[in-house]
């Protein structure tokens, strides 16, 4: 019995970790931000990058571009205009901008399907017997619904240097190899990106555009410089830029706005050796001070913000007309974009802001301060729980950062973007988190399902102190987060069963929500203890106990681990056929996207009733 515990314990270990079968059926998809799927606008007076379009466009046998340079080589615009050209030839194209929050693979699952769903939906009827499968794996789930089309499809993803998390660099890699003859994706990215290029270079399957190659040429800096009839160039001084840029098109970008000066029309023979950094402060500080007075106090408070709409910029500066000017800083060329088309959200450019961040910050601490908290709170006050924790944790605001927090990780985990929650638990100070019991268990819940064995002894150290109190309506009892606990690191079933079999500890409360997910959780370490000692039908009847808690819970966790153990249990028994068709159906209602320890525990199990 001691070995069938061992086995089923890596069951548990992460039984209903993001993608787990049963569970993500019922499971609500992560947020996507619609913001991230539009792609930058068409300016008036933008170079068209021939020499680019020309090599991207004639070759219909690559699957993959990548265009890799620093920031202000032009990779989104250049994008962009390879968007706009395959729209014009009738292919379909989707956009997608990444953030650092991409690395929880559940958020970035959803953004992929949110990109792609509205382009495959009104695509030519699936081919028979195509319709309704589910695959393992997200790549196939794309590929399956990419090879269906009959059509070129373009898939541009920008500033992909933010992905770090190896499980979705290995996705990328498995998905790439892949492609279809009609699929091509465009890739921007500031850094080479670890997706086997080797492999597909030589295969002649990928190309890649650097710095070098995404520079102006001499001909198109005339033409950019052309473009503005009201600020007329000579010839020796756009070859004078020309010579101090390198043909860097942000660089370009700023000498076009700040020529308005006379400095910097007679400085430009005293740029010589200017490196880029020092260049774009330069050029920066310049354009700013062309501003009128309020329109730099505008910039420089709105540098601080990640995303701006204006009436986020109304609470941060006080200005109530701050659309109209956000519109006017766009037109004019400002290094601020659109995020939508609507214009109701827009970004600066990351050079841009970066200069306006840094000069707020060494004039005026207090401004700074006043800013993050000023946006925390309106972000907190329109339900944007992400971006009023980075505003509250950067004024340290930390009472605001904890109990935005402790809402928003009862969301996190009913979407299983259990590594966004560590994320954040992470830059909240420890002495915040355990003063919030519900924040604590939550946190605690994630930590384990993500096999965090070092981050999560504090917190159950934490809990043993307060065992046998608390309210499990009210998230503050630790009780069961304990008994995971007991079952998942200290491989001690019998400690887990001590707790949930006490007297008074109520498994079977009509709750709602969070506490639904935790009984439900607790019901399945129950069928554990219960099928480890070789008891079926109490085995059985905890598993209908936590089926009925998984409907009332807000998690993906329970579900998964309830099926598997399902399968287990019938296996033992010797119900061959019984548990083969368990595990069967159980994967046919398997999500796309399904890396979990229990999804491989069940393939686990299949291929030993298999055997």
């Amino acid at each position: 019995m001691h070995r069938l515990e061992a086995a089923l314990s890596a069951w548990v270990t992460d039984a209903d970790a993001p993608g787990s079968p049963a569970a993500n059926a019922a499971v609500p998809p992560a947020h996507a931000s619609t913001h991230k799927l539009f792609a930058p606008p068409v300016y008036a007076g933008a170079v068209r990058r021939h020499v680019i379009l020309d090599r991207v466009l004639q070759d219909h046998s690559l699957r993959v571009t990548v265009l890799q340079g620093p920031a202000g080589h032009g990779k989104s615009t250049t994008l962009q205009q390879i968007k706009t050209a395959h729209d014009a030839r009738g292919w379909r194209t989707a956009w997608l901008t990444l953030d650092d929050a991409d690395n929880d693979p559940r958020r970035l699952e959803s953004h992929i399907r949110a990109m792609l769903m509205p382009r495959l939906r009104s695509g030519p009827r699936p081919r028979a017997g195509s319709a309704g499968d589910v695959h393992r794996d997200l790549a196939g789930w794309m590929l399956e619904k990419l090879s269906v089309l009959d059509t070129h499809v373009s898939i541009f993803l920008d500033e992909f240097q933010v992905l770090r998390n190896e499980a979705l660099l290995r996705f990328f890699r498995s998905l790439l190899h892949r492609l279809p003859a009609h699929a091509h994706v465009f890739i921007g990215s500031r850094s080479l990106p670890e997706i086997g290029l080797a492999t597909l270079l030589v295969n002649r399957m990928a190309t890649v555009l650097r710095a070098d190659d995404l520079r102006f040429t001499p001909a198109e800096v005339t033409q950019f410089f052309a473009e503005s009839s009201d600020l007329p160039v000579s010839a020796e001084e756009i070859g004078a830029i020309y010579r101090r840029t390198e043909g860097w098109p942000a660089g370009l970008q700023l000498f076009r706005l700040a020529l308005g000066s006379p400095a910097v029309r007679t400085s430009l023979d005293d740029l010589e050796g200017t490196g880029p950094r020092e260049l774009a402060e330069y050029l920066t500080d310049n354009v700013v001070t062309l501003q009128s007075p309020r329109i730099q106090e505008f910039l420089f408070k709105t540098s601080l913000l990640r995303r701006l709409s204006a009436p986020l910029c109304t609470a941060v500066t006080g200005f109530e007309d701050a659309q109209d000017i956000l519109v006017q800083l766009e037109r004019s060329g400002l290094f601020l974009r659109a995020l939508d088309s609507d214009n109701r959200w827009f970004r600066y450019h990351g050079l841009f802001s970066a200069f306006l961040a840094d000069s707020l910050r060494r004039s005026s601490h207090a401004d700074v301060i006043c800013t993050h908290e000023k946006a925390a709170q309106w972000y907190v006050a329109n339900d944007l729980p992400e971006e009023a924790v980075h505003h509250a944790l950067a004024c340290e605001n930390f009472e605001l950062a904890a109990s935005t927090l402790t809402e928003w990780s009862s969301e996190l985990l009913s979407r299983a973007e259990l590594i966004t929650l560590e994320r954040w638990y992470d830059r909240v100070p420890f002495d915040h988190v355990v003063s919030r019991p519900p924040l604590a268990i939550r946190a605690a819940y994630a930590l384990m399902f993500l096999r965090r064995r070092a981050k999560l002894r504090p917190l159950i150290d934490l809990m043993t102190l307060s065992a046998g109190g608390g309210d499990i309506a009210e998230t503050t009892s630790p009780d069961l987060c304990r008994a995971m606990a007991c079952l998942l690191f200290n491989d001690d079933t019998e400690a887990a069963l001590d707790i949930i079999e006490r007297p008074g500890l109520q498994l079977h409360q009509e709750l709602e929500g969070f506490p639904a997910f935790e009984l439900g959780a607790a019901a399945n370490v129950l069928d554990f203890g219960r099928l480890a000692r070789g008891d079926f039908e109490g085995s059985r009847k905890a598993q209908a106990l936590a089926r009925a808690q998984s409907k009332r819970g807000a998690g993906s966790f329970v579900g998964g681990y309830t099926s598997a153990n399902a399968g287990i249990n019938l296996l033992i028994q010797g119900r061959l056929h019984e548990a083969l068709e368990r595990f069967r159906t159980d994967s046919l209602h398997q999500e796309p996207l399904d890396a979990s320890v229990s999804a491989a525990a069940r393939a686990a199990g299949q291929i030993w009733a298999l055997y």
